[in-house]
């Protein structure tokens, strides 16, 4: 059985492959996603397909993920550096900060 830190760890990996279709089983169906750059998501299908339309906005974006830690029986936080070139604009964004992911009781990111 994966550990939540190895399933945080892959959801990064699969994030930078860039690969909804990879992702999706990693996610729970009443999933929520929260960010200060795109704003709050619910469900699986509506997250996904913000992620969809942020990898296509965002085609080389990256994390570079360390210090990942269980805080609790439900929750893996690790830190983050993204980067990445906007498509349209060549705006390139750079942001850092600590992200925290939470699991149900079946493993699945909640």
């Amino acid at each position: 059985m994966a550990t939540r830190v190895s399933l945080a760890e892959l959801y990064v990996l699969r994030s930078n492959e860039h690969d909804v279709d990879r992702i999706r089983p990693l996610l729970s169906e009443s999933v929520s996603y929260r960010s200060s750059n795109v704003g709050e998501f619910f469900e699986r299908e509506p997250v996904l397909a913000m992620m969809a339309g942020f990898f296509q906005s965002f085609p080389n974006v990256t994390w570079e993920a360390t210090d990942f830690q269980l805080t609790d029986d439900q929750s893996v936080t690790f830190n983050f550096v993204l980067t990445a070139t906007q498509a349209e604009t060549g705006e390139a964004l750079n942001r850092h900060g600590e992200e925290r992911i939470d699991f149900d009781d079946n493993d699945l990111i909640d």
